[in-house]
This record gives structure tokens, sequence and C-alpha cells, in this order.
């Protein structure tokens, strides 16, 4: 639980943060990476920062076309906005914004793949894609598997 009343996280910059589940069509797995270059950044899912002019929706398209490859103009959810408190690991708050696409067959290949992200001037990061089942209890980095469960009930209702 946040605790936004301690002065030692009231006090830390909020940063705006999407994040997304892609769930396969019959809704059990989701799509979730690692990062071999930066092994310590554990099993997550695809997610980002909001830029400057930037809403919610606008980053989660742009955060998944830019880690996954995935330029279908997707139907995205939005389900939740979160306070995580990220002082464990950086002097941070943030403010999450949560989605969720279900994913066509063909949209991605059916086992494990790898994708380069691109951003304007920076080096490409590769991550490495698999398929989750959603009743796995592996606990995800920096809080990204705190609503699966809502999500997979919401994308199933």
């Amino acid at each position: 639980m946040t605790r936004l009343s301690d002065p030692s996280i009231s006090s830390l910059p909020i940063v705006g943060k999407v994040l997304i589940y892609i769930f396969d069509p019959d809704l059990t797995k989701y799509l979730t990476f690692t990062q071999p270059d930066h092994p310590d950044a554990g099993r997550q899912i695809p997610a980002g920062t909001i830029e400057e002019g930037e809403t919610p929706p606008q980053a989660a398209l742009r955060e998944l076309a830019e880690e996954t490859g995935w330029g279908r103009n997707s139907q995205l959810v939005h389900f939740a906005d979160t306070v995580y408190d990220m002082s464990a690991h950086k002097p941070e708050m943030h403010l999450r914004s949560w989605f969720f696409a279900v994913a066509e067959h063909g949209d991605f290949p059916a086992e494990s793949w790898s994708h380069r992200e691109f951003r304007a001037g920076l080096p490409g990061l590769v991550a490495e894609f698999s398929w989750t089942d959603v009743s796995s209890r592996e606990q995800l980095m920096a809080g990204h598997s705190d609503l699966l469960h809502a999500a997979v009930n919401l994308a199933r209702s």
C-alpha cells in the first residue's frame, strides 16, 4: 500500500506510466518479456513513460509499437489508474494507467521471439518475448503483475 502521507514518499517526483497486458485470443496467456542485457530488470509486461503532450492511450499505443513491434491499431481498454512507490528502486512515484488488449491469431508468434526496441537517438534494447500462463504464480518486476487477474476477468466479460 502506498503511504502518501509519509514525507519521504510524498516529496518524490510523480512520473506518468502506462502498463499493458496483451492476452492471447483464448485469454489463457499474456505477453511478457525479459531483457538479456539487463537480467536485473526481471520479467515484465510492455510499459513505459507518458511523454509530454501525450494522453495515456496515446502513450500505450506508442509503447506497444516501440517495445513489441505491434503496429496494428489495437483496441486497448483502459481499466485502472494506480499509484506505485518506486523508491525501493529509484526516487520516484508512478502514476500508472493500466490497459489491456486481446491479440488476434497471427499478431504475434505462437511461442517466443526477440524484438529490438527502437527510439530516436537511443540504442535499441533487445527484449525476449514469450507467453506466460495467466494462472502462473510468477511475480513480475515492480508490481507489473498486480492487476493481472482484474484485467483477465474484465477481458473475459
